[in-house]
């Protein structure tokens, strides 16, 4: 059974159309199935539980990352109750879609790759009780960051820390992809007539990172905030994505 989630700004009028021959592709593919639509539900957490109760295998978000965020959360979360992790799909629109456009999918061809259903899976990060598929960016004011409990490192605001688990963002292709560690990634901004010409960009593998700073804060996927103390690991969890045919993935 396939279950649609759609963020509420698909519901504008300028997407009517787009909306409406989407859904005729996919009818025409024997895809059809539940839609929903944000802002008249209650959440996207207790909708899908009461969903892969039922029997839901398939679950489709039809917006941007954002939204398919939110879905990856939820679903990691309920699975942690059942053996049963249902498989996400994508249909993009509007701004904001590294995610899928990583996994090669647009607007024109996602329904042809639901349809081919090539399922692979993907390892999370994890932010304390959050999870994360791409990256979070830490901020670098007066920040001090403990790696392994082993040593620490001090950023300034001439940095950018992110750290990497699929190298999803279009300014993070160059780096590779590791399924067993994180990546803390930090870039150095250092610019001027007095800044050190020798300071180079770092990329750092670990398992845990620590934050205490109470002043810090952390960007999930580009999406939302938590503030620390936050502890920033690789998690056991994974997650099953239809992506496309020729995308090609590490494996």
């Amino acid at each position: 059974m396939y279950i649609y989630i759609y963020d509420s700004f698909v519901n504008e009028s300028k997407n009517h159309k787009i909306i409406a021959s989407i859904e005729t592709r996919l009818t025409d593919l024997g895809l059809n199935g539940k839609i929903y639509r944000l802002g008249v539900i209650k959440s996207i957490t207790s909708l899908l539980d009461e969903e892969i109760k039922k029997g839901a295998k398939t679950i489709i978000g039809v917006g941007n990352d954002f939204l398919f965020s939110q879905i990856i959360n939820s679903v990691i979360k309920i699975s942690e109750d059942s053996s049963i992790v249902p498989i996400i799909g994508f249909i993009p629109i509007g701004k904001n879609n590294d995610i899928a456009n990583y996994f090669g999918i647009n607007l024109s061809n996602a329904h042809a790759v639901i349809s081919a259903r090539r399922v692979k899976s993907f390892p999370l990060g994890k932010v304390n009780n959050n999870y994360f598929l791409s990256n979070v960016k830490i901020s670098t004011k007066k920040t001090i960051i403990d790696i392994n409990d082993r040593y620490q490192i001090s950023l300034n605001e001439k940095n950018e820390a992110f750290v990497i688990n699929l190298p999803i963002s279009p300014k993070m292709e160059n780096i590779g992809l590791d399924y067993e560690k994180l990546k803390l990634f930090i870039k150095n901004n250092s610019s001027g007539y007095f800044s050190n010409k020798s300071q180079t960009d770092s990329l750092i593998s670990f398992q845990t990172i620590k934050v205490f700073d109470s002043n810090n804060t952390a960007l999930i996927d580009n999406n939302y905030y938590l503030k620390s103390p936050f502890e920033i690991s690789q998690s056991s969890k994974k997650i099953n994505i239809i992506i496309a045919k020729d995308k090609k993935i590490i494996e």
